[in-house]
């Protein structure tokens, strides 16, 4: 189960939000989180109105995959065009 975290979504219209909580496979948590946090998880990305879901590929020294991101992008693109 990977977990996103309410608090970076906090900002998106209430109805993304909801289509977010909606996904299977991915629950939704508000913690806050150390700069060292961010080192170890396996994936992260940025959300906002202009670009949607943007992966960061880079924090600090560590790489990271875009695997979970491109996957939320799909699912809710397909979301989008059913509304």
């Amino acid at each position: 189960m990977y977990k996103l975290f309410k608090k970076e979504l906090s900002h998106l219209d209430p109805e993304v939000q909801w289509e977010l909580q909606k996904i299977e496979g991915y629950s939704l948590n508000e913690i806050a989180i150390s700069p060292f946090a961010l080192q170890k998880a396996d994936e992260l990305f940025i959300t906002n109105s202009i670009v949607g879901i943007l992966p960061i590929t880079k924090y600090r020294k560590k790489e990271f995959n875009t695997t979970v991101a491109s996957d939320l992008i799909g699912k809710l693109n397909a979301a989008a065009r059913l509304t």
